[in-house]
């Protein structure tokens, strides 16, 4: 597992700890993941690049005993995929997503007096056409998710290695990729939490959210 996000939320009844990683396949790495699990106990996991299809039952992921398991598997080739685990401890309610094309999924966890909306998304790391056109279903997405009146939080792996998180700008103009994401997250009012970098010296994975006071800490840890 590589680019391994620990996150830690201001609001103690709420959501102490979680995890954000990339898995590059967790197929092949489930005995680390099962591991990292039974040592930290996360109340929740953040996949991207799962890797995982249809045949891969829920069970083989997580102890849906413990978890509550929400995918959203890549169909038409091999790789990408998000997925999370939540546990079981937690009320929530899983949001449809009626755009095909994008490695994305929603939910919300419902708490006494509010709720918070969590978003997993990966976007490939390509910078043409194909890819100019998937960020424009990827923020139509995003938008309408984000049209809520409570604190959404997006975690997952966007790939812009230009991109400057800490006075949310990019020099990258000519993509048509970084600058249409971060005026995305400036216009929502997002904050972004990591601060390490994820991959060599870059950080490519990212957790926002609209309440600038939630997470509490985050840090990077090495790969398994």
């Amino acid at each position: 597992l590589s680019s391994i996000a620990d996150i830690s939320f201001a609001h103690k009844s709420f959501l102490p700890c979680g995890l954000l990683l990339n898995a590059r396949s967790i197929l092949n790495k489930i005995d680390e993941l099962h591991a990292l699990i039974e040592c930290v106990n996360p109340d929740f996991v953040f996949l991207t690049e799962t890797w995982l299809h249809g045949s891969v039952p829920d069970s083989f992921v997580a102890n849906t005993n413990d978890y509550s398991v929400i995918r959203r598997d890549r169909s038409e080739r091999r790789g990408g995929g998000v997925c999370a685990l939540i546990n079981k401890k937690y009320s929530i309610i899983p949001i449809v997503i009626n755009e095909q094309d994008v490695e994305l999924l929603a939910f919300d966890i419902l708490f006494e007096h509010t709720k918070l909306r969590f978003i997993v998304c990966y976007r490939r790391p390509n910078y043409d056409l194909s890819a100019q056109q998937y960020l424009i279903s990827l923020l139509s997405c995003l938008t309408l998710l984000c049209s809520v009146d409570y604190t959404v939080i997006i975690a997952g792996g966007f790939n812009l290695p230009e991109a400057s998180w800490h006075d949310m700008s990019t020099s990258a103009f000519h993509d048509n990729i970084h600058l249409p994401f971060i005026e995305f997250v400036r216009e929502h009012g997002f904050v972004q939490f990591v601060s390490e970098p994820t991959r060599n010296s870059n950080i490519l994975d990212v957790i926002l959210s609209t309440d600038p006071l939630i997470v509490s800490n985050c840090y990077v840890t090495d790969p398994l």
